[in-house]
């Protein structure tokens, strides 16, 4: 993982991991989901993530349909959009 900004502001608060290794690190990181870097020093670098489930990869392994997909939110970032009525399919089963 690359590091993007190398600049860290000390909080100058300290924090005791319990005996599994856990660490509060107070609200604003709560829900979140964090990959950890360790350095020779012992320092941990937490670098925020987003995590996609498995079934949900088709996308990243699929170059035509992501194509498509990213060239339908340029379509839509540039006002290329045309409004459709869908309501004759709202009670189709899914």
């Amino acid at each position: 993982m690359t590091i993007q900004i190398s600049e860290f502001e000390d909080t100058a608060v300290l924090v005791t991991a319990d005996e599994q290794g856990r660490v509060d690190l107070g609200n604003p990181a709560g829900g979140r989901t964090y990959v950890v870097s360790w350095n020779s020093a012992g320092q941990a670098l937490l670098s925020p993530v987003k995590t996609l489930p498995e079934s949900e990869d088709w996308l990243e392994k699929n170059p035509a349909a992501l194509a498509s997909v990213l060239r339908g939110i340029e379509d839509s970032r540039a006002g290329r959009v045309r409004e459709r009525d869908f309501s004759a399919f709202a009670n189709d089963e899914v």
